[in-house]
């Protein structure tokens, strides 16, 4: 296992990938707020009588699912990536000039809401 396609076989060795660990605080915010409604309403379920507590809790935590989910489908990014990479700096060149090539950032992003793709120069 692992040996296949190589002159020398051996385990591959690959560099850490050391990245920033980074949270979405819109998401976090979100998720937060239909926790503590739900926490909440776990207080408050004592108070209901005979079988309609099992109804209204259940109940009670379709519709928090079902609305946590549409707002953060709708707030949150699917989707989202960069590269750094040397392009060309306009698409139509005359044909005898050599290409102006810069080193740019390029970023997408993905979501309900649409698509972002982003070109920040690097110097």
């Amino acid at each position: 296992m692992g040996n296949s396609f190589r002159r020398q076989p051996g385990p591959t060795l690959y560099d850490d990938l050391k990245t920033p660990v980074t949270e979405d605080l819109r998401l976090i915010g979100l998720l937060f707020a239909f926790v503590i409604i739900a926490f909440s309403f776990i207080l408050i379920i004592p108070g209901i009588r005979g079988i309609e507590r099992m109804w209204a809790t259940i109940r009670v935590f379709v519709a928090l699912w079902i609305g946590a989910v549409i707002l953060v489908c709708n707030f949150g990014s699917w989707y989202y990536n960069k590269i750094c990479t040397r392009v060309q700096y306009k698409a139509h060149v005359h044909p005898v000039s050599t290409p102006q090539l810069i080193q740019a950032e390029i970023g997408l992003s993905i979501g309900l809401r649409g698509i972002n793709i982003t070109l920040i120069e690097k110097s």
